[in-house]
C-alpha cells in the first residue's frame, strides 16, 4: 500500500507469476504494476516455501520505474485471523503469534514491525475484529527490498 491522494485509482495492467518447485521447496514470484501510474513503482513478492518444515521466507520489493527525489511511504500488511493472538518483541523485528490451536508462529523481518487493529468479514458477512502485522518505511528512486519470514515452532 502506497499512500497519496486518490491512491484508490490503481489498477494493474501487467501481472506476472513464476514458480519453481522441487520435492523439498517451492518458489513463487509475482509482480504487478498497479502503483506505476500513480507512484512510478512496480511491486514484486518472492516466496520461498520449505515443504518439510512449513517455513516461508519472503521478499517484498518496491522498484522505481522513474527517477524522483520524493520518498513515498509504504505499508506491507499481513492480516491475522481473529482467533490469533500476537505480541511484538522488544527489538520490534519479531512478532510471536499463537493460534487458536495453541500453535506458535514466529514472524520475523529485517525491518521494524508493528501490530495494528484490523477487521475481516466472515462467512456470515459479519465484521470480526482482528490484528494485522505492518511493515512500514520509505521507498525512494532505488529498489527497496524488505525481507521477512514465517516460522512454525
Amino acid at each position: 500500500e502506497l499512500i497519496n491522494k486518490k491512491s484508490y485509482l490503481r489498477t494493474p495492467q501487467n501481472i506476472t507469476f513464476n514458480n519453481n518447485e522441487s520435492e523439498r521447496n517451492c518458489m513463487w514470484e509475482a509482480s504487478h504494476d498497479g502503483y506505476k501510474k500513480n507512484f512510478n513503482k512496480i511491486i514484486k513478492r518472492k516466496l520461498y516455501i520449505d515443504k518439510k518444515d512449513h517455513n516461508i521466507n519472503g521478499e517484498d520489493s518496491i522498484i522505481s520505474t522513474k527517477f524522483t527525489s520524493k520518498k513515498m511511504i509504504y505499508h506491507i500488511r499481513f492480516h491475522l485471523m481473529p482467533s490469533c493472538n500476537c505480541i511484538l518483541t522488544n527489538n520490534k523485528k519479531i512478532i510471536l503469534i499463537k493460534t487458536k490451536n495453541k500453535q506458535s508462529i514466529i514472524f520475523n523481518s529485517n525491518s521494524k514491525l508493528n501490530i495494528e487493529d484490523s477487521i475481516i468479514i466472515n462467512q456470515d458477512n459479519k465484521i470480526q475484529y482482528s490484528k494485522q502485522i505492518v511493515i512500514s518505511g520509505y521507498a525512494d528512486n532505488t529498489k527497496k527490498t524488505i525481507k521477512w519470514s514465517i516460522n512454525i515452532s
